[in-house]
């Protein structure tokens, strides 16, 4: 990790006090781009108007068999996911890049192979729009909507951003999400590097390899419904 030039949205913070007793759901996500999104042969003209053709998705690659409580437990099984060599496949159509939950989960985002980029490491990869809705139980002051957020490297270690590492590569993260109130959306933004190679050389971000980072913020939908699968806060918050 780096000095920041910016900082865009809220944290999600690694400590959280809302109830979470029980094995949880592990929803796995790919995210990928559309054959117009390649960009193995981007040119010294790169543009927003290129950038603005690229259509990204996800795919559900769930194992709908897979349920962790700990954090620590998340931590090896993404291991063995990175460290096993099966990219996952879906039969999915692609669908439009959410994240619409209905209970208490673990979620993991993981970019595909098929394009030159990362999560960032040098801006949080993710943030919400807003902060989380302060609220009592039974006198007891209640936050962490969301927490956890963990980088996981090449080999299958995972880190918070705080323990980043500017020569890794990070292609996945995950986070776990605790609770989400009905009908009220939560905005989040997913923060990624494309590598674009360049017919010329120079330049502001160019890797030694010759190709440029092209910092990119994806803005996904995030309808968290709040069904009873979540805790729900009080109406009026005291």
């Amino acid at each position: 990790m780096s000095d920041e030039l910016f900082r865009a949205g809220f944290d999600i913070p690694d400590k959280t006090n809302i109830r979470w007793d029980s094995p949880k759901s592990v929803k796995h996500f790919l995210i990928d781009l559309d054959d117009q999104g390649k960009i193995e042969s981007a040119k010294t003209d790169l543009s927003i108007r290129f950038l603005s053709n690229i259509r990204i998705f996800k795919k559900d690659v769930t194992d709908t068999s897979i349920k962790k409580q700990e954090l620590n437990e998340v931590e090896l099984y993404v291991k063995h996911l990175v460290t096993s060599g099966n990219n996952p496949t879906s039969t999915s159509r692609p669908q439009p890049l959410n994240v619409a939950l209905d209970d208490q989960s673990w979620v993991i985002l993981q970019l595909s192979d098929n394009v030159e980029w990362q999560f960032s490491t040098t801006h949080p990869a993710l943030t919400t729009k807003s902060p989380d809705k302060v609220f009592w139980v039974d006198g007891r002051k209640k936050h962490g909507f969301n927490a956890n957020l963990r980088y996981v490297d090449d080999v299958g270690n995972s880190v918070p951003y705080e323990d980043v590492e500017l020569d890794k590569t990070y292609r996945m993260i995950f986070f776990r999400v605790l609770l989400a109130e009905k009908g009220v959306p939560r905005g989040m933004n997913i923060f990624v590097d494309l590598f674009a190679k360049y017919e010329d050389d120079q330049g502001s971000g160019r890797r030694p390899d010759g190709r440029r980072r092209i910092p990119l913020i994806i803005d996904p939908d995030v309808p968290d419904d709040g069904n009873q699968g979540f805790p729900a806060p009080p109406a009026v918050p005291r």
